[in-house]
């Protein structure tokens, strides 16, 4: 859970139910937690842009700056980064960032103006509102890093190999491929009776009875998203992996054919890449598709 979601929730401007219901919305639309609670009408601006303030500890925009009609200052800035500069005192720059913790982008200001960059934090929607009411284009680029946008991108072509697959193996290089690009640590199992065993691993086998992290899909249940429970054999994931100490983000994507969970994609939040999840989401519900093609294919010829 990110620094801003603890705040919200431990001023008890969100209930836990409502936030994960707006944290999955964030991982399916990439859009940043705090435009999503605009957008939602779960915030006004003002009360979120105080939470912003406590997340970074340094002061919100006024509400006094964004209501009214002030001009930025140095708006041919805004074309390159993400910020609204709205005050001039003497040689210091007041200047409203999406992520004030960006040092390289206060150097850069401070270096194109010759001004001293006094920062303050601004929610996104209110910031693209400010861009809107100015006629300025928005550095889409910079809101999401084209880096980011171009492994998403190549998602829809995983899913177009997935058409063309002639062995299961192949089904498992393709996921693997493309979640390395979003998640963690992705791991792929295969469930049958009461075990996950790692598909291409040697010797990681879960017992579901004795599995909490496991639980909330493999009786068919929908994609998860949250903290993870370990349960007595789940240690042996990590074990694996050679981690210390647990994640504290998973993802569980589960592929279910005719009823059943057969599949568990396992992965681990990275940071940044939130945005590709949905995309993700989309492939693994592919997956079934492909297992009845191969399974009519085995029929045909074990009736030759």
């Amino acid at each position: 859970m990110s620094f801003l979601a603890r705040i919200i929730l431990k001023k008890g401007l969100i209930e836990k139910k409502q936030l994960n219901k707006v944290i999955l919305q964030q991982i399916i639309t990439g859009k940043r937690l705090g435009r999503i609670l605009i957008e939602n009408k779960i915030l006004e601006e003002e009360i979120l842009g105080n939470a912003l303030a406590d997340r970074y500890g340094i002061p919100n925009v006024p509400s006094s700056v964004y209501k009214t009609d002030i001009p930025p200052v140095y708006p041919e800035l805004m074309n390159n980064f993400p910020i609204f500069p709205f005050k001039l005192s003497g040689k210091t720059l007041h200047t409203a960032f999406l992520d004030p913790s960006d040092r390289a982008t206060t150097a850069k200001l401070t270096y194109k103006t010759g001004k001293i960059i006094k920062p303050y934090v601004i929610p996104e929607a209110v910031l693209l509102k400010i861009y809107e009411k100015n006629n300025i284009t928005v550095p889409e680029k910079l809101f999401y890093p084209t880096e980011l946008t171009e492994k998403i991108d190549s998602i829809p072509h995983a899913a177009e190999k997935l058409k063309t697959v002639k062995y299961p193996k192949e089904v498992r290089d393709i996921l693997i491929g493309a979640a390395e690009l979003i998640i963690g640590s992705p791991l792929l199992f295969i469930l049958y009776n009461n075990r996950l065993e790692l598909w291409g691993g040697r010797g990681l086998q879960i017992n579901t009875k004795k599995s909490k992290l496991f639980s909330p899909v493999v009786d068919g249940g929908g994609f998860y998203i949250g903290k993870p429970q370990v349960g007595e054999d789940d240690k042996n994931i990590y074990n694996y992996l050679g981690k210390q100490k647990t994640p504290s983000t998973i993802y569980l994507f589960p592929i279910v054919l005719k009823n059943r969970t057969v599949n568990i994609l396992y992965g681990e939040r990275k940071r940044g890449r939130e945005k590709g999840v949905g995309e993700l989401i989309n492939l693994t519900q592919q997956v079934p598709v492909v297992y009845e093609k191969l399974l009519k294919e085995k029929w045909k010829k074990i009736k030759k």
